[in-house]
């Protein structure tokens, strides 16, 4: 998968943790199970909740972010930190296992998953 650069602030998810927490909410091991899932933290938190995979040297890494900024190819490390996440953006990590506490990082390769809607309790693209 060709990435972008992408300035990201969220928790790093194992692949595991979305398969867990697909059961506990009634979902069906699909492909489309982890945007689901992204939708469904939206909707509960009541606040934006955006996938990313982030290629690494060795694999992908999905992260559950707050804010994904793609649109610049320099970034300040004073302006990624000053940007003010939710609270309730902060209790992904007591709803899904993740790894690690919140980071703010800039990466060379991410993608950026287009957010599902949840309407009526159905997903859509």
């Amino acid at each position: 998968m060709r990435g972008v650069t992408c300035a990201i602030i969220g928790y790093k998810v194992p692949i595991e943790s979305f398969d867990t927490y697909a059961l506990t909410i009634g979902l069906n091991t699909t492909n489309q199970v982890i945007k689901a899932i992204t939708a469904h933290l939206s909707s509960t938190l009541a606040t934006p909740v955006i996938l990313v995979s982030v290629d690494t040297e060795f694999s992908n890494d999905y992260m559950l972010c707050y804010s994904a900024d793609t649109t610049k190819h320099v970034y300040d490390c004073a302006e990624i930190l000053s940007i003010e996440v939710a609270p309730a953006f902060e209790k992904i990590p007591t709803l899904i296992g993740t790894e690690g506490e919140l980071r703010r990082i800039v990466v060379n390769k991410a993608h950026v998953f287009r957010p599902m809607r949840q309407l009526d309790g159905g997903a859509h693209a």
